[in-house]
């Protein structure tokens, strides 16, 4: 059994290292990672010199094992990446050379979560991802999108005149809302959506006149005031959609969180002019299918 488990510690010693290290800095980056990993020694004792690339390659096998998670945090510059710990895993203790942790009964659970796809061919940039139909309760209004021949703006419609949302319109929403679940503006872009479809729910539609005041500029605009209009979707009406998520960055049951919550709390509302109007209420979230291949 000791030489068994050697044989797996020789065969993935640099993620074990990688997972040690992260283990025991609690979380870190990738310049974190490279620079403690050379505290521990490989199987033939030699200190582990890892470069970046490298590293960045075994944490994410570690994350397709589940063994570890990314987030993001905000720092002065921008975002950094930062990998943690899965929960529910044992600790190990201080090691100073990777094959003293076959010492340790527990590191089977490890062994065996890195051995479980070993072998198996699997093509780059795959996700698992998961369909789900979304509904919303719309709490204060939904402003129109573009001005029609009255110059009121109004929503854009289907050939029926049913009011439509198009993929693009959820996007931003989630892309605005991100930063709020500590998670770069890429996400949005893994994310799929379908068209979107407006249900009045017994409400009917009104236009909002308000004052606006437009500055006139160096190309010759004069600029002027006056009233506006905007067809509003109002409060009490509904709006659904189906999404298609990648589960290594949103399990369904954190995405049904973050619609929850950015309904609620988002930075910006849904729709146009969301810094004043676009407040929603998750109604209904259903997984409708669980795994979906997709590149």
């Amino acid at each position: 059994m000791e030489e068994e488990k050697l044989n797996l510690v020789q065969k993935f010693e640099r993620e074990l290292a990688v997972l040690i290290t992260i283990q025991h800095l609690g979380k870190a980056t990738k310049e974190e990672i490279k620079e403690y990993i050379p505290r521990m020694k490989d199987s033939k004792g030699v200190p582990f010199k890892l470069q970046i690339r490298s590293i960045k390659t075994l944490c994410e096998k570690l994350r397709s094992r589940s063994l570890i998670s990314m987030n993001y945090e905000s720092t002065k510059d921008g975002q950094k990446v930062v990998y943690s710990m899965q929960k529910g895993y044992v600790k190990f203790p201080e090691i100073a050379q990777i094959k003293d942790v076959i010492k340790e009964p527990q590191l089977q659970t490890y062994l065996n979560q890195l051995d479980k796809s070993a072998g198996a061919k699997k093509s780059k940039n795959v996700n698992d991802y998961y369909l789900c139909k979304v509904k919303w309760e719309v709490i204060d209004g939904i402003a129109g999108f573009y001005p029609n021949e009255n110059k009121i703006n109004v929503h854009y419609r289907d050939g029926q005149g049913n009011i439509i949302f198009f993929p693009n319109h959820f996007k931003k929403y989630i892309e605005k809302n991100l930063a709020i679940w500590n998670k770069s503006t890429y996400i949005k872009d893994k994310i799929g959506v379908t068209y979107g479809k407006a249900n009045l729910n017994g409400t009917k539609l009104y236009v909002d006149e308000h004052f606006v005041s437009v500055r006139g500029d160096i190309r010759g605009f004069s600029g002027g005031s006056g009233s506006k209009g905007i067809e509003i979707l109002p409060a009490g009406s509904q709006i659904e959609t189906k999404f298609s998520v990648p589960s290594n960055e949103f399990k369904p049951e954190d995405f049904k969180e973050f619609l929850g919550y950015i309904g609620e709390f988002g930075n910006k509302g849904f729709g146009a002019y969301c810094s004043r109007w676009g407040k929603l209420k998750l109604i209904d979230f259903e997984v409708v299918k669980k795994t979906i291949g997709g590149k």
